[in-house]
C-alpha cells in the first residue's frame, strides 16, 4: 500500500490546521492533472539524460545496449585512450527516469476513473493509496487503470519496474532473483537497448491519451451529478 505523507507546516500544528493539509493532499492525490504534471517533469528529465546517452554513443563512450555498453568502456580501459576513465554511463537512469513518468500517467489514470480509492488514515496523519504490491510501476498497477497492454508492453513494463525499484540507483537489488534473466532468456532483468527508449516513448503517449480522456470523462460525470433532478 502506497502512502503520501502529509505534515502539517508546524510540530504544533491544531487537530484542524492537519485536516485541511489532509484535504489538500486528497485533492492533489484524486486529481488527474497533477500525476500528469508529475509526469511530465519527470518525462523532460529522462528526455535530457537520453540525450546525455546517446552524445556519449556518438562519441563512443557507450553502446545502445546495456551489453554493448559494458563492452565499449572495457575496451576503452584496454585500450588506455584516456588518462581517466570515461564517464559514468547514464541509460539506466534514464529507464528509471521514464518508468517513473509511467507510473505517475498509470496512478493518475487509476485516481481519475475510481478517486473514491484514496481515502485519509483516521489520525488524519497519512492519505492511503491503495496500489497493488510495492506501488512502483508494474504490469499488475496498468491493469488497476483498466489500460489494454500488449504482450511487449507488458514484458517492457515489468523491465521498466525493475529500473525505478533499484537498477537506476542501487548496483543490486535487495532480492536476488532480479539479478538473474528470466527463465529461457539470456540479458539480466535490468537490460536495455536503444530499441527501448521508441517503445517507451510510444507507451507513454497511448497511456497519456487514456488519462486525459479519463479526466475529462470524470469532469463530465462530475457536472452531470451536481444537476438538478
Amino acid at each position: 500500500m502506497g502512502r503520501l505523507g502529509v505534515r502539517s507546516r508546524t510540530q504544533g500544528s491544531s487537530a484542524s490546521e492537519l485536516s485541511l493539509w489532509a484535504e489538500t493532499a486528497v485533492e492533489e492525490a484524486t486529481s488527474g492533472p497533477a500525476w500528469r504534471f508529475s509526469s511530465d517533469s519527470l518525462w523532460r528529465s529522462a528526455q535530457h539524460i537520453r540525450r546525455l546517452h546517446e552524445r556519449d554513443v556518438k562519441l563512443g563512450r557507450a553502446g545502445v545496449s546495456r551489453r554493448h555498453t559494458r563492452e565499449v568502456r572495457l575496451m576503452e580501459v584496454i585500450m588506455r585512450r584516456y588518462h581517466r576513465p570515461p564517464p559514468a554511463p547514464v541509460a539506466h537512469v534514464y529507464m528509471m527516469l521514464a518508468g517513473l513518468a509511467l507510473e505517475g500517467l498509470a496512478k493518475g489514470l487509476i485516481v481519475a476513473r475510481d478517486p473514491s480509492r484514496v481515502t485519509v488514515s483516521r489520525s488524519g496523519g497519512h492519505v492511503d493509496l491503495r496500489w497493488p504490491g510495492s506501488g512502483h510501476l508494474s504490469a499488475a498497477l496498468v491493469d488497476q487503470a483498466a489500460f489494454v497492454l500488449t504482450p511487449v508492453e507488458r514484458r517492457l513494463i515489468e523491465r521498466l519496474g525493475i529500473f525505478v525499484r533499484w537498477a537506476g540507483r542501487y548496483p543490486v537489488p535487495r532480492a536476488i532473483v532480479e539479478l538473474a534473466p528470466h527463465p529461457g532468456e539470456t540479458e539480466p532483468r535490468a537490460s536495455w537497448s536503444h530499441g527501448d527508449f521508441e517503445a517507451v516513448s510510444a507507451l507513454r503517449t497511448r497511456l497519456r491519451r487514456a488519462l486525459d480522456d479519463a479526466v475529462l470523462e470524470r469532469i463530465r460525470l462530475d457536472r452531470n451529478s451536481q444537476r438538478p433532478a
